[in-house]
């Protein structure tokens, strides 16, 4: 392989990348304890969840957010975690507000994102936490996967008709 083509392969893993889309609100039973397996989260259908797997070897990700709502709204996601075709954990409630700044035609960015119950141990100057922005910028949640390499969104508040889940290695 020649070195154009392996940098280019390589930093194509580095660009944003579409995760997907939640149109429907899930119920709570839809990622109860008891509805955390592997096959019950594949089995969940696909307008109420997204479920992300980053190429081998990802220490952190950034996920963004954009809706079509209103300057705002915000919705709720359910951030999980798992290793393989295992047990999901739960990792965080996220809170994500809509902004002004465009992506395409009626989508727009979030700009704020709220991080609550988080689950994952943080020490002084790890930069593992959603990342400040100023109002009407784009928001990112940064993420240490700790060997997880699925990771799993549902929305329990969806006050937009569809939230889109963007992701890329760090």
């Amino acid at each position: 392989m020649s070195q154009k083509i392996y940098s280019e392969d390589y930093i194509t893993q580095y660009r944003w990348q579409v995760g997907g889309t939640i149109t429907l609100e899930a119920d709570a039973a839809d990622y109860a304890v008891t509805a955390r397996d592997d096959a019950s989260v594949e089995a969940l259908v696909d307008t109420k969840k997204v479920i992300i797997k980053p190429s081998n070897g990802s220490v952190t990700i950034a996920f963004r957010f954009r809706s079509d709502g209103s300057e705002n709204d915000d919705s709720i996601l359910q951030l999980f975690a798992a290793s393989g075709a295992d047990h999901y954990i739960h990792e965080s409630q996220l809170t994500i507000t809509q902004g002004t700044q465009i992506h395409s035609t009626g989508i727009y960015f979030c700009d704020t994102i709220t991080a609550a119950d988080e689950k994952w141990i943080y020490t002084p100057g790890n930069t593992t936490k959603g990342t400040p922005t100023t109002s009407n910028g784009i928001a990112m949640y940064l993420l240490n996967t700790y060997g997880f390499d699925r990771f799993w969104f549902v929305a329990n508040d969806l006050d937009t008709t569809t939230v889109y889940i963007d992701w890329r290695r760090v």
